[in-house]
């Protein structure tokens, strides 16, 4: 039997038909297509989440600092800040912990640190932080976040086969909002929510995102980069709420994903990951490319 799909309607017409979530028909498609075992594929999981855990702690148990000096610690002082500023922040201290767990693990990418590219290094931190926090959150099981894991795999894919994951190719949009999308329709099945919650779950985190262009100064995955991941974890929050709400997206996942990928291939190349334009270009953006270069160069002599 053929667990394959392509779209996110093909997707649903296979939980229906089988009456599963998504994640039971990622783990199938996983054990089809590539031939192994239902103890396989969740071995294989098992070590996705262990570096998961790894990158997290890498950068929150103690002070990174990358080799630029233009990204490291924010994660570990934010950390800190979430006891003493209880009572101050405006966020509950679940979302806080988010962002920092996302913050962290691209604060470990950025400092060489190993990491789980998902879909990307550079949008890495979204789908960790967001299963961890929704686990931590309502006390769920390891099988949940397994099955949240899983349903991420079924969404990246879909993205994969009909626009694209690299900013290279088209924009921030296509990195953060494909892992926000991700990681708003795993929290909702992780929570309890319909097959047809999670795609509108994933519709509405990655409309909210089109058009984000990739940006970094310097060509290199830290301004704005890191901290921009923090903000796509409370975009995958909010989606995933506004679904199990009763919210609708207007507009089907499928549509969105093929609007993305019209986005992504109008959108100038200076705005593609080439530091040829946006924050890049700016004066401070100009003024750290040059002191980038100069520092390369005393290095090579």
């Amino acid at each position: 039997m053929s667990y394959t799909f392509t779209s996110a309607e093909k997707l649903a017409a296979l939980c229906e038909e089988h009456k599963v979530p998504i994640s039971e028909i990622a783990l199938r498609y996983e054990m089809k297509n590539g031939g192994l075992s239902k103890e396989e594929v969740e071995h294989r999981m098992e070590t996705i989440l262990l570096v998961m855990h790894r990158a997290i702690a890498a950068a929150t148990e103690e002070k990174l600092k990358s080799e630029t000096g233009l990204v490291g610690g924010d994660a570990y002082t934010l950390q800190g800040a979430i006891g003493p500023m209880k009572d101050k922040m405006i966020m509950s201290d679940i979302a806080v912990q988010a962002m920092v767990w996302s913050m962290a693990t691209n604060e470990s990418n950025a400092c060489g640190k190993c990491i789980v590219a998902c879909p990307t290094a550079g949008s890495a931190g979204i789908v960790p932080s967001s299963l961890f926090a929704v686990q931590k959150r309502f006390d769920l099981s390891h099988d949940d976040i397994l099955a949240g894991l899983l349903n991420t795999s079924a969404i990246g894919l879909i993205i994969e086969e009909n626009a694209m994951l690299s900013g290279a190719e088209g924009g921030c949009q296509s990195e953060d909002g494909s892992a926000a999308a991700m990681a708003a329709s795993a929290i909702t099945e992780m929570r309890g929510g319909t097959v047809e919650q999670c795609l509108h779950a994933a519709s509405l985190s990655l409309k909210n995102i089109l058009g984000l262009v990739c940006d970094p100064l310097g060509g290199l995955v830290e301004v704005p980069c890191v901290k921009r991941t923090t903000f796509m974890v409370m975009n995958a929050f909010t989606a995933s709420d506004l679904a199990m709400g009763g919210v609708k997206s207007a507009i089907p996942f499928d549509d969105v994903v093929d609007a993305m990928r019209r986005i992504g291939e109008a959108m100038p190349v200076a705005l593609r990951e080439t530091a040829l334009g946006g924050l890049a270009t700016t004066k401070t953006g100009k003024r750290i490319r040059k002191e980038m270069a100069e520092r390369n160069k005393k290095k090579k002599k």
